[in-house]
């Protein structure tokens, strides 16, 4: 069985090989280096994810993090209630619009592929400046400049499926 794990940069960034991942990274490997080489200028003037982790006054609050799927239009309701009982809401890129078109304002919302198509999942109508944005070194530069109205945190991993696991030390 294949398995390394390089120490991270200065960067954060790691790239793991196991099974579960070989198919993925030699499928993105290069598209992760070439977005990352790309966003290495604008990745020196924004601040790291650690940096809002760190400080985060989340510890003893509840969070419920929000995903795209079948369930999710039949739980509008039940995310604004939580929201409104004082949850913080951590969103994936791909329901962003569809909370704010709802009336639900995500408390930071994670995105971590690194093709351009993420770019579609944020409509500029729905992006203001007080919208806080984790975003992943491998991104498509586009994406970067599509969400630069709100505030972007950036995280890095060479492999993005590792990101949760080792910058912000949360366990499965």
């Amino acid at each position: 069985r294949a398995h390394y794990k390089l120490p991270p940069n200065k960067y954060g960034m790691q790239i793991y090989r196991d099974e579960k991942n070989t198919a993925t990274v030699d499928t993105f490997f290069k598209e992760w280096c070439y977005n990352s080489a790309c966003n290495l200028e604008i990745s020196k003037t924004l601040p790291a994810l650690r940096e809002l982790y760190d400080g985060l006054p989340w510890n003893d609050m509840p969070v419920l993090v929000v995903a795209a799927g079948p369930s999710f239009y039949r739980s509008i309701e039940l995310i604004k209630e939580a929201q409104e009982k004082g949850f913080k809401i951590v969103a994936v890129d791909r329901i962003f619009n569809d909370l704010k078109e709802n009336g639900i304002k995500p408390d930071i919302t994670f995105t971590m592929d690194s093709q351009e198509i993420v770019c579609d999942f944020f409509d500029e109508k729905n992006i203001e400046e007080e919208d806080v944005f984790a975003i992943n070194i491998t991104s498509s530069p586009k994406l970067f400049e599509k969400l630069s109205k709100g505030k972007i945190y950036i995280y890095g991993t060479i492999n993005p499926y590792g990101a949760l696991d080792d910058n912000l030390h949360v366990p499965h």
